[in-house]
Order: structure tokens, then sequence, then C-alpha cells
């Protein structure tokens, strides 16, 4: 025991001492906010439902634009009597997982493990990282597994592992499953090794092995797509952009309205790093300089040390086109794909400043290494701190409404609800759904179902109609229960509602 902890020994695995810090910091940093949220968001119980659907046979429409990897997860977890808690510890798992392959993959890429160290250290205080690992959403999941196959390719392709090239294939059709934007690591590595070795790529055996092995992956579900939708991509189709839609709805998508989306993710970038990192993102771009100058070379073949740099643009560029472009929509989580390639920059940026400073001195290098990252760091976690506990109680109300909506109905009641029916429906194990595109169909649906109740909540904007008609239809509802923002039940008058549950009058 004495000679494990010798300075020898630490001397000698001390990359790996400090990737086992790093990792227990970001374990203890999610950890403080484990279980904090109130209400699970749309998106969550979507999913949620999905695996109830599957695990108890509760009512639930399956929505054909939601990939269906993290339900199946979800619904095998059920069907063991595992839930909700489960999950998010499945959660934190992915976001450490993060964390891990940001050293790995760096390390191998680069044969830096300094930089690695730094890359997977920014991954361990990222505030949305923070954020969204309280969440039971797919991005960083997706994230994660997009990091795995970049490991996978790099070690198998480029330092010729077959068998990890092969595992490449099976791990891309499972990140294409929980999130279909992890076929976009796809696109960047057909890209990559066409760039590299032109159509000589074909003649490669162990790619032709790893494609295999990605479509009998992805097989069950472009069977289950099939047997449930009647078309095997029709998911694919269907989760379009606002790109799409655009078309689909008849205005015309123009090239101007992507480069507006460009324009505000590239104004973005300096959210992700923070203001302070995001100096040594743009010191750190020196290193395309030398990509520029050799990039003929590379070309050609005789200059692979380039063929990094070459990996991490594409990291960049095409995701960044595709969701300017095709999905030409922005929020914040759209945008993770870029964020490993800005904490690469940063890397380089800071160790600019490292290099400069260990000429004259290594101590006062390390400090001031330490320094650029803990302030960088303190700022990430500040963020995180105040955006998760800004959201912690945000749609609070719906899970004692939902609870209380199951204790007062059977299975066979249905439910309507103004907006949020996602949500009520998870929580209450009933079927819920929205009052429909008008009046008349809200109406026509009353009389042929009877609804036993009907949920009216400010979290959303709705039509006005659909906000007044409890008022409209007063003599045929009557409200039975009111929550307020803090999630309690309205016992006095000085409290402001921001649910109410109506239950209908049938004569």
């Amino acid at each position: 025991m004495d000679n494990l902890f010798s300075k020898e020994n630490l001397t000698k695995n001390k990359y790996l001492i400090i990737l086992i810090l790093i990792l227990l910091l970001g374990f203890f940093i999610r950890i403080q906010y484990f279980h904090i949220n109130q209400g699970v968001w749309w998106d969550e119980a979507e999913y949620l439902n999905m695996a109830k659907k599957w695990a108890y046979n509760l009512p639930a429409d399956i929505s054909d634009k939601r990939p269906i990897l993290i339900s199946f997860i979800f619904f095998l977890m059920y069907k063991i009597n595992l839930g909700e808690t489960s999950f998010r510890i499945l959660m934190l798992l992915f976001s450490l997982g993060g964390i891990l392959l940001s050293y790995l993959l760096v390390k191998e890429m680069f044969n830096n493990k300094k930089l690695a160290l730094i890359t997977s250290f920014m991954a361990s205080v990222f505030y949305l990282s923070v954020f969204y690992c309280q969440r039971l959403l797919v991005e960083f999941p997706s994230l994660t597994l997009t990091l795995w196959v970049f490991y996978l390719f790099w070690k198998g392709y480029m330092k010729d592992k077959p068998k990890l090239l092969y595992l490449m294939g099976i791990v891309l059709a499972l990140s294409v499953m929980l999130r279909f934007t992890g076929g976009l690591a796809g696109i960047i590595i057909v890209l990559f090794v066409l760039i590299k070795d032109k159509f000589k790529a074909l003649k490669n055996k162990h790619l032709w092995i790893a494609l295999l092995l990605f479509f009998l992956t992805i097989t069950p579900y472009l069977i289950y797509s099939y047997m449930t939708y009647g078309n095997p991509i029709q998911s694919f189709i269907t989760s379009g952009g606002s790109a799409t839609v655009a078309v689909e709805g008849g205005s015309k998508f123009t090239f101007s309205m992507g480069l507006s989306q460009l324009w505000i993710y590239l104004g973005f970038l300096k959210e992700y790093t923070k203001f302070f990192w995001f100096i040594f993102v743009i010191i750190g771009l020196y290193k395309l300089l030398d990509f520029i100058l050799g990039f003929d070379l590379m070309i050609k073949g005789k200059n692979e040390t380039q063929y990094p740099n070459l990996f991490v643009i594409l990291m960049f560029i095409i995701p960044l086109i595709y969701f300017s472009f095709f999905v030409n929509h922005f929020e914040d989580r759209y945008g993770l794909y870029l964020v490993p390639v800005l904490f690469i920059f940063s890397g380089y940026g800071i160790l600019v400043l490292y290099d400069l400073i260990k000429k004259h001195n290594k101590t006062i290098a390390i400090i001031a290494l330490l320094i650029v990252l803990a302030i960088g760091g303190y700022q990430q976690y500040k963020d995180a701190d105040s955006l998760i506990k800004s959201r912690a109680s945000s749609f609070g109300a719906l899970n004692p409404a939902g609870k209380w909506l199951n204790a007062h109905t059977t299975p066979e009641d249905n439910i309507l609800s103004v907006n949020t029916q996602m949500e009520l429906q998870y929580y209450a194990g009933r079927y819920v759904r929205g009052l429909g595109i008008n009046e008349t169909v809200a109406v026509d649906y009353i009389q042929k179902n009877k609804p036993k109740y009907l949920v009216v909540s400010a979290y959303f904007p709705s039509p006005e109609w659909q906000f007044k008609f409890a008022e409209y239809y007063q003599q045929y509802l009557k409200p039975v229960m009111a929550f307020d923002a803090d999630s309690k039940m309205i016992t006095t008058q000085e409290q402001q509602p921001v649910l109410i549950i109506y239950e209908f009058i049938y004569s």
C-alpha cells in the first residue's frame, strides 16, 4: 500500500489520477442537483409515456417523430421494477461517460494528454451538461454516444484495429436510434475517409463490415417503424426541422433563413464556453493556420499530422450546417455537437499560455493554468447552478395535479387539457389529450367520449378560445381543484392558481 502512493507511482500515473479527480468533480457537481426538478417537461414525458405504454399497456399517443431507444431502455427498466430515480442515475452515467470519452478521444486523436485533460475538465463543469443531466432527454446521451463513435472510428480506422471499427458500426446505429441527428457522425466519418483515402476506401473490407453491422443493428427499428407507421423510415422523414415544415406548409424556405440561423449559432458560441474561456478559443485557432498551410500536402497524403484537425473541423461544420439550414431553428441543446470542438481549441489556447510561461518557470506555468481553469470552471458552475434552480419548479404543479387525477379517475376515464397533456398523462397514468384544432372539434369530442375532467394551465401560450373554454361552457364545468406556482393546493384567496381542474357535468 505504501508503494502504491509512492512518489514514483504517483508521477507515473499522474494523468490517470487527474482524470479520476476530474470524473469525481463531475460526479459531485451533478449529484447535488439529483431529483431537484419538481416536474418533467413535455419531451421527457413523451419518452416516459412511450415506455409506460409498452411496459404497462397504458394509453398513450406515440409520435412518429420520436426516436425510440431511450424509451425502450426505460421500458426494460420498468419491467424489472425500476423507475424514475433509476432513469436519472442512467442520465448521470451518460453525462460522466461523456467526460471520460472527451479525454479518450482527444488523447487518441492528438496524442496529447494535457489537452485531453483540459478538454475533459471543461466537459465536467460545462453548465449545459450539468443542467441537462437532471433531465430525461436524449441530447447529452446522444452526444456521449457520438463521442464514442468518433473514438472507436479513430482507434479502429486510424490505428488499424478492425474490431473497434466493427463496434463503431453498432454504436453508430444505437446513436441514431437514440437521436436521429446521431447520423451526423456517420456523415462526418464518410467525408473524412473520402478526403483522406479517396475511393481507395471502398476497397476496405472492414468499413463494409462496419456498415453491415450498422444496418443489422438498426434493422429491428426499421421493422418496428414499418409495422407501426407503414414506412420503415417514417420517423426520419417526419422529424425534420422548420425548413421541412416550411416547405410542407407552403412557405418557401430560403437560403437567407438558414444563413440567419447560422449567425445565431455562431453568436452563441461564446455562451457555451463563457467569455473567459472563449478568449482562449480565439487564441487556439492558430492551429487552423497550420491546417491551411499544410492542406495541400495533407490532401496528397504527405502530411498526416493534420488529419486530427481535419476531423475536428468536420465535427464542427457538419452539425452547424445541418441545424442552420435543415433544422433552421435554434436551441442551445441543438448546438451541443459543436461544444467538444470549442473545448479543444480553448485547450489549445490555454496550452499556448502554459508553454510561454513554462519557458521561464514551470511552477508558475502550472499555477497559471490552474487559475485559468478555475476561473472558467467557476463561471460554468455558477451558470449551471442558477439555470437549474430557476427551472427546478417549472411545470411543478403538473406533478400533484396528475397524481390527483389518478386518484379521482379510473383507467377507463379520459381527460382533456389545455396544453401540458404529455406531462399530465405521465403523472396521472390516464389518457390525456388536447382540445383539438378548434372549438367545434373539442365539443364534438366531449359529446362522443364524455371526458371526466378538463385541465387548464398557464404554462404554455394557447389560443384564446382554449383558455376561455371553461368560461364559455361554465354550466357544464365545475372547478374541483387548483394548484399554485409552488405546486401547492389552492386553499386561500391569496394564492394565485397556475392550474385548475374542472369536472364535466353531464345531465
